[in-house]
C-alpha cells in the first residue's frame, strides 16, 4: 500500500510541473465521463470547496467503470487543482479551487528574455509585478502569461485553451485591445468566463470589461505642472503612438510655448534614439526649452543618459518631468519629478471587474486616474520578482477508506 501511494504522489506531482504531459495520463472512455461529471458537481456548487467526493466504489458502481479507471479520472481532477485526498477522511473538493481563485494576466507579446525583464515594456513589468503583490494580498493565484497573435497554437496557448474550456480559471484579463487576439479560443471559448481589458471600451466587444487609463489627462497635468514651475518653453519627447496636437494644446492652455518639431517620437524598440534627440534639442543654448516631459517611462534612461552627456544640471538648468507607471520608476541618476498610472490599482481594478462580472454584473469601466507619486492613497508595494504559478503543485492524493 505504502508504494502504490508513492507512485500515486509522484504521478500526480509530474503532471501539475508538466502540464503537457497530461495528455498521457488523459482519461478516455468511462474515466472521461466521471471526471467531467465530477467537474461539473465542483464548478456548479454542487460540491462546494471541502465537501466530500462519493468514495470510489460508489463511483465504481455509478458508471459501472473499474477501479483503475476511477483512480485515473481522479488523479486527473488532482492534478488540476479540484480534488485531494484526505486518508481516511475522504477524497475532498480543495478548499481554494482555481475557477474561483485563479486568474490570467495575458500580455499580447512575447516574453522577456533577458533576466530583469527589460526587452518587454515598463508597464508589463509592473502589472506582472504588481500581479504578485495583489496575489499575496487576496490569497488568489495570477498567473501571468505572454501569448502574441502569432503563437496562438504555442503550447503555451494551448495549454491556455485548455485551462479555459475546463473551468479552470475566474477569468482572463488581457494587457491590451482585445482586437487582438480577433476570433480565436481567447476571445471565444467558454464564453461566460469573465473577461477584462486593460485598454479603451471596444464596442465590438461588449462583453469585456474595460480598464481604462485617464491618457487624456497625461498632457494637461504635466504642463499644468511645468507652468507652475516657472517654465515657459517646452519639449515633450513621447513614443510613436502618442501624438503631438495633445501636448501642443495642453501647453498653449497653461500658457505655454511648445513648437510642434519640439514634440520629438522615439520607438521603445529603439529607446537609445531619446538621448540623442534630447541633446539635440538642447544643443542651442539661446533658443531651447527650460521645461521638459518624458510622456513614456520606457525613454527616460535613455534620455537621463543624454542629459548627463550633454552637462545639463536638472533641476536648475532644466525641469524634467517623466512618466511611470508607480511603483516601480524607470531608473535615472538625475531627480526626475513622476506623474503616471498606480500599477497596483490597475490590477485590483481588473480582478475587482472580473469578480462583479461573476457576481452577475455586466461589463462595465475603471478609471485609473493620472497621479503623482505624492497623490497616490497608500504607495503600493513592490514585489521582488513576477510570481507565475503556473500549475499548482500536487497534494499528496492516496486512496481514502470505503465508506
Amino acid at each position: 500500500m505504502y508504494l502504490k501511494m508513492w507512485y500515486m504522489t509522484r504521478k500526480q506531482a509530474a503532471l501539475a510541473r508538466n502540464p503537457a504531459s497530461r495528455s498521457k495520463y488523459r482519461p478516455s472512455g468511462k474515466g472521461r465521463k466521471i471526471a467531467d461529471w465530477l467537474r461539473r458537481q465542483i464548478v456548479s456548487g454542487v460540491l462546494p470547496p471541502g465537501a466530500k467526493l462519493p468514495t470510489r466504489l460508489q463511483l465504481v458502481e455509478r458508471f459501472g467503470a473499474s477501479p483503475v479507471t476511477v483512480q485515473r479520472a481522479l488523479e486527473w481532477l488532482a492534478a488540476d487543482g479540484l480534488v485531494r485526498g484526505r486518508g481516511k477522511l475522504g477524497t475532498r473538493v480543495c478548499e481554494r479551487l482555481p475557477h474561483l481563485a485563479r486568474y490570467a494576466l495575458v500580455f499580447p507579446g512575447h516574453p522577456p528574455h533577458n533576466r530583469d525583464g527589460h526587452d518587454v515594456p515598463r508597464f508589463w513589468q509592473a502589472l506582472a509585478s504588481q500581479a504578485a503583490v495583489v496575489a499575496h494580498a487576496r490569497g488568489i493565484e495570477i498567473e501571468v502569461l505572454y501569448l502574441p497573435r502569432e503563437l496562438l497554437e504555442s503550447p503555451a496557448a494551448q495549454a491556455l485553451e485548455r485551462k479555459i474550456r475546463s473551468h479552470l480559471l475566474a477569468g482572463l484579463v488581457l494587457c491590451g485591445p482585445p482586437g487582438v487576439y480577433g476570433h480565436s479560443f481567447v476571445l471565444t471559448e467558454e464564453p461566460t468566463l469573465p473577461r477584462v481589458a486593460i485598454c479603451q471600451p471596444d464596442p465590438h466587444y461588449p462583453n469585456v470589461g474595460s480598464i481604462r487609463l485617464a491618457g487624456e489627462q497625461l498632457p494637461l497635468r504635466a504642463m499644468q505642472y511645468l507652468a507652475a514651475q516657472g517654465c515657459r518653453r517646452v519639449a515633450v519627447i513621447a513614443n510613436w503612438g502618442q501624438g503631438s496636437e495633445a501636448f501642443v494644446e495642453a501647453a498653449a492652455r497653461y500658457g505655454l510655448s511648445l513648437p510642434e518639431h519640439w514634440v520629438q517620437f522615439v520607438s521603445i524598440a529603439m529607446p537609445e534614439a531619446a538621448g540623442n534627440l534630447v541633446r539635440l534639442l538642447l544643443s542651442h543654448p539661446d533658443d531651447r526649452p527650460d521645461g521638459l516631459f518624458i510622456a513614456d517611462d520606457n525613454l527616460v534612461e535613455s534620455v537621463a543618459g543624454g542629459l548627463v552627456r550633454a552637462g545639463i544640471r536638472v533641476p536648475d538648468d532644466l525641469r524634467v518631468l517623466a512618466h511611470c507607471n508607480f511603483p516601480a520608476p524607470a531608473p535615472s541618476v538625475l531627480p526626475f519629478v513622476r506623474l503616471g498610472y498606480d500599477a497596483h490599482a490597475v490590477v485590483c481594478a481588473a480582478i475587482e471587474s472580473i469578480d462583479r462580472a461573476r457576481a452577475g454584473a455586466a461589463a462595465g469601466v475603471a478609471d485609473i486616474p493620472v497621479a503623482f507619486e505624492h497623490e497616490l492613497v497608500s504607495p503600493p508595494a513592490a514585489a521582488s520578482e513576477i510570481w507565475s504559478p503556473g500549475a499548482t503543485a500536487a497534494q499528496s492524493f492516496p486512496r481514502e477508506e470505503q465508506s
